[in-house]
């Protein structure tokens, strides 16, 4: 079994600061905070992680929880346990996090707590009909991309509101290779962008694409990500984590303003890989209405 590289951890000026920055590595907003992708990623913190998507699929039907109540409901060490043991309720990528080091699963409890309780707990797992089929999967990665309700429209923010992740974070490690792998379990990288990704599978058939998501806005492709080293330079990498948009579900947003060591370090964990594989399909625009 694959595990997270051991003595890697973010390292920032406190430990709420590394809680926020893993928060934004693992795009946790991009769930578990109402309206966060229609707001381009600007809610301000005092509206972040209280819950709101809903995701249906043969597993049955999930809320994303408010994980601002968290803290309420279980002590630090028991937050930890939950995200090492913890396994039901996809797409919520348990898998990644089991093995992740526990500077930083602390680090997110208190992030948590420092924002304090807010809203309503999310409404409680669905189970699918009993006389359904298709077989519940046990495993937090489904294989076909979950039906999702819209998040609602966010209001614009000003500028001098727009969060930005602490400045002073990143990933600590022993090399740039390592803080990639890291980069890489935090951001679930492999949920979409390695085809029936499961934590048995060996390193070098990693990301080499393959989910498809289907929306109003056409069809995407989880790229291969082996093959962009040979398709643009490191700096060319760091540019387009800065500034691309287009094509959800990729979360965009959240890795803009991520420290630039960060950015190279995934860079150059797709080198140390290798490049394997063929290129994804193209987007698909939607049809053009008549």
């Amino acid at each position: 079994m694959q595990v997270a590289p051991a003595d890697v951890f973010v390292a920032a000026a406190s430990q709420v600061e590394a809680g926020e920055y893993f928060i934004w590595l693992a795009g946790c907003n991009d769930c578990h905070t109402s309206a966060w992708e229609s707001s381009g990623g600007t809610l301000p913190t005092s509206e972040w992680l209280t819950g709101g998507r809903r995701f249906n699929g043969a597993y049955g039907t999930t809320y994303a929880s408010n994980l601002r109540l968290l803290p309420e409901n279980m002590t630090a060490e028991e937050f930890v346990e939950m995200m090492r043991t913890r396994t039901t309720n996809p797409p919520m990528p348990w898998a990644h996090y089991s093995t992740l080091h526990e500077n930083d699963l602390l680090a997110v409890y208190a992030y948590l707590e420092s924002l304090g309780a807010k809203g309503d707990p999310a409404p409680p797992f669905v189970p699918p009909p009993a006389e359904s089929p298709t077989p519940v999967p046990t495993s937090a990665e489904p294989t076909a991309t979950p039906e999702v309700t819209p998040a609602p429209t966010a209001t614009s923010v000003p500028e001098d509101q727009r969060p930005l992740p602490p400045s002073n974070a990143f990933i600590q490690a022993a090399s740039p290779e390592l803080a990639g792998e890291y980069f890489v379990w935090i951001g679930h990288c492999n949920a979409c962008h390695t085809t029936d990704w499961k934590p048995t599978m060996p390193k070098s058939d990693w990301l080499t694409g393959g989910r498809r998501f289907n929306s109003a806005g056409g069809v995407a492709y989880a790229s291969n990500l082996r093959l962009l080293p040979e398709q643009m330079t490191e700096e060319e990498f760091v540019q387009m984590m800065r500034t691309r948009e287009e094509h959800l579900p990729m979360g965009w947003m959240n890795y803009h303003n991520l420290n630039e060591k960060d950015l190279v370090a995934l860079y150059r964990f797709f080198v140390s890989l290798g490049p394997k594989g063929e290129p994804a399909p193209p987007y698909e625009p939607p049809p053009s209405s008549n």
